[in-house]
């Protein structure tokens, strides 16, 4: 596997196997750190949720569902029911493997997996690195259906990329950031401000995501951060004068580092150095 290239990901559509496992073995942002990273701070997260009376958990967009593992250990002693949706059917083949001790069942499908449900409460919602991948009618099936299954005084756990970055990342993101929230051209301003930007997944603003999450029922309690960037893109692309631009991506970044261990004066720093965030909120 070690010679795969760029990580096949439309949409978090991997039609057969070997694309599962481009995704979940590439060496650029799906290597074993990044994950680490996420799972830390997701961990941060889980913790809050007092994680013995989580008996019930529905997964959506669950992937390969490695890192249950990560969350609950030993499956004799973890949860009643894990329900994993997944578009893709490969990955919920892997994840039927991977928590065979589990008492894992799944569902293939998106937003309407969910409103196929009936008659069960769940104590945890989870949907890691999938809502940007959703339209807007898509959003609000999802949190209609979620805030519907999910049992009252349970909780939801997302993540998602981080728009906030976009004000760090000194590039044609920053502008188009200035351009969508203040109708200003600031390109000419920024060494890549017009460059053709690849398209990827939608963000979330992590200033707004509880206000937009709150006509559903949903109370934000924490909010985490993963994937701090050491440099602004920006200039890492600048200073890696035509090198491999993968790996000079994966070198602006520092995995190691806990941006959810700040000082509480610094934390801040966390929510514009950090592409990636996650939210914990409390089903009313």
């Amino acid at each position: 596997m070690k010679n795969l290239q760029i990580p096949f990901d439309d949409g978090g559509d991997f039609p057969d196997q070997r694309s599962a496992m481009v995704y979940i073995t590439g060496n650029t942002t799906t290597n074993p750190a990044y994950h680490q990273d996420r799972i830390r701070a997701l961990k941060h997260l889980f913790r809050k949720t007092g994680a013995t009376g989580v008996r019930k958990i529905i997964d959506f967009g669950c992937g390969d569902g490695m890192y249950f593992k990560e969350f609950f250990g030993d499956p004799a002693n973890s949860v009643d029911k894990i329900t994993g949706i997944d578009i893709s059917k490969p990955m919920l083949e892997l994840a039927a493997e991977n928590l065979r001790d589990f008492p894992f069942e799944s569902r293939a499908g998106g937003v309407e997996a969910l409103s196929s449900i009936q008659d069960q409460r769940f104590d945890l919602g989870l949907a890691i690195d999938v809502l940007g991948y959703l339209k807007e009618h898509e959003l609000d099936v999802f949190f209609r259906e979620m805030s519907r299954l999910i049992k009252q005084g349970g909780y939801l756990i997302v993540m998602c990329g981080n728009e906030l970055f976009d004000m760090f990342a000194l590039n044609s993101g920053t502008a188009q950031f200035f351009s969508k929230h203040f109708s200003l051209d600031v390109a000419d301003l920024l060494l890549e401000g017009r460059a053709v930007r690849p398209e990827n997944s939608s963000r979330k603003n992590p200033l707004s995501f509880g206000a937009e999450i709150r006509p559903y029922g949903f109370t934000e309690v924490a909010q985490v951060y993963s994937q701090w960037h050491k440099v602004p893109p920006g200039l890492g692309n600048k200073n890696a004068r035509g090198a491999d631009l993968q790996k000079a991506r994966l070198e602006m970044r520092d995995h190691s580092y806990d941006p959810n261990a700040l000082d509480t004066k610094e934390t801040w720093k966390a929510m514009f150095r950090c592409s990636i965030f996650a939210s914990l909120s409390l089903r009313d």
